[in-house]
C-alpha cells in the first residue's frame, strides 16, 4: 500500500482511470453526452488535490513533467490572454461575447481534463475556420467531447468539427451531430477519428457537392475501416467513385452500361450513397457477374488504387 501524499496522488490517478473507463462504457450509447461524467471525476480529483496541497502538486508535476513553478504558471496565463485577444480580433467579437466565451472556457476547464490554455487554443482553431464567437461558445463542449472519446488532440478535434461543418454546410450540421457521428463511426469500426478525418479530406468535397448525407458517408467509411481500408485509401476510393459516376470516363461509362449500373449511378449522383451501393451490388448479383468481372468493373469505377476500397462495401 502506498502511504502519505504519494498514496493520495496515486488514488487520484486511479479515480481518473476508473472515471474514463466509465465514460468509455457510457460513450457506446451516447458518445458526447458522457462528457458530464468527466466533470464529476475531475471535481473529485480537484478536491483531493486541494486537500493534499503542495505535496500533491510536487508529485503530480514530476509525473506529468509539468511546469508548476510560478514562472511556468505565469507563462501559461500570458499564453491564454494572448490567445483570447487574438480570438477577439479574428472573430470581431464584442466585449459581451468575449466575456461569455471566457466563462465557457472556465466551465470546461472544471468539467474536462483540459486546461484553459488548451481550450482557448481550440477556440482559436474554430474561429480560424470561420466560426463566430457565439458559435464557438455553443460548440466547444462538443469539440471537447470528441477529443476525449476519440482520443485526439483538442486542437485537432476543433479543426475536424469546424471544417466538417463548413464542408457540409448545405446540410446544416451542428457540432454535436458531427462529433457524435465521428465518435460513433470510430467506436464501431476499425477506423479511428483521425483516419476518418483523413478520408474526408479526400472524398468530403465530392460527397458534399452531391449532397450525400454526412451520416451515410460516415457509415460507409466505418464499413471500409472494418475491412482495413481507412484514411486516404478509403477517401480516394469514394472520391473516384463519385467523380466517375458524375462524369464517367470512357471505361466507367462502359462498365455502367455493360453491368446495368444506371440505377446505381442515378442514386449516387442524386445523393443516395447507401441506395446506390445496394443497387450496384444487386445489379452485379442479378447479372451473375463473376468475381473476376466484378473486380474489373470496380476498377473502372474506383480506379486501380480505389478498387479494394469499393470492393469492401
Amino acid at each position: 500500500t502506498i502511504k502519505g501524499k504519494a498514496g493520495i496522488a496515486a488514488a487520484g490517478i486511479t479515480m481518473a482511470v476508473n472515471g474514463f473507463n466509465k465514460l468509455y462504457t457510457a460513450s457506446k450509447q451516447s458518445f458526447i453526452d458522457g462528457l458530464s461524467k468527466i466533470g464529476n471525476v475531475c471535481k473529485t480529483i480537484v478536491s483531493g488535490i486541494v486537500s493534499v496541497g503542495k505535496g500533491f502538486l510536487s508529485f503530480a508535476g514530476g509525473v506529468a513533467n509539468a511546469d508548476l513553478s510560478f514562472a511556468g504558471l505565469a507563462k501559461t496565463s500570458m499564453n491564454y490572454d494572448q490567445t483570447i485577444e487574438r480570438i477577439g480580433v479574428k472573430a470581431g467579437a464584442t466585449d459581451s461575447e468575449m466575456a461569455k466565451l471566457g466563462k465557457t472556457i472556465q466551465t470546461l476547464t472544471v468539467d474536462t481534463v483540459y486546461s484553459m490554455d488548451e481550450i482557448a487554443g481550440a477556440a482559436e482553431y474554430m474561429v480560424q475556420n470561420g466560426r463566430t464567437a457565439s458559435q464557438v461558445i455553443e460548440e466547444l463542449g462538443s469539440v471537447a467531447g470528441l477529443a476525449t472519446v476519440g482520443n485526439v488532440d483538442l486542437a485537432k478535434s476543433a479543426d475536424i468539427v469546424a471544417s466538417t461543418m463548413n464542408m457540409f454546410s448545405r446540410q446544416g450540421l451542428t457540432a454535436a451531430q458531427v462529433a457524435n457521428l465521428f465518435a460513433k463511426a470510430a467506436n464501431t469500426s476499425g477506423a479511428n477519428v483521425e483516419n476518418l478525418a483523413k478520408s474526408l479530406e479526400n472524398c468530403g468535397p465530392q460527397a458534399a457537392a452531391l449532397n450525400i448525407p454526412f451520416e451515410q458517408l460516415m457509415a460507409t467509411l466505418a464499413t471500409m475501416g472494418d475491412n482495413a481500408i481507412k484514411g486516404g485509401k478509403a477517401g480516394t476510393a469514394l472520391k473516384n467513385l463519385f467523380q466517375r459516376m458524375s462524369a464517367p470516363t470512357k471505361e466507367a461509362a462502359s462498365a455502367i452500361k455493360q453491368y446495368g449500373l444506371e440505377s446505381a449511378q442515378a442514386k449516387i449522383t442524386s445523393g443516395d450513397l447507401k441506395g446506390g451501393l445496394l443497387e450496384m451490388k444487386k445489379a452485379l448479383d442479378l447479372n451473375k457477374v463473376s468475381s473476376t468481372e466484378q473486380q474489373k468493373a470496380v476498377k473502372h469505377l474506383a480506379g486501380a488504387y480505389g478498387s479494394a476500397g469499393l470492393t469492401s462495401v
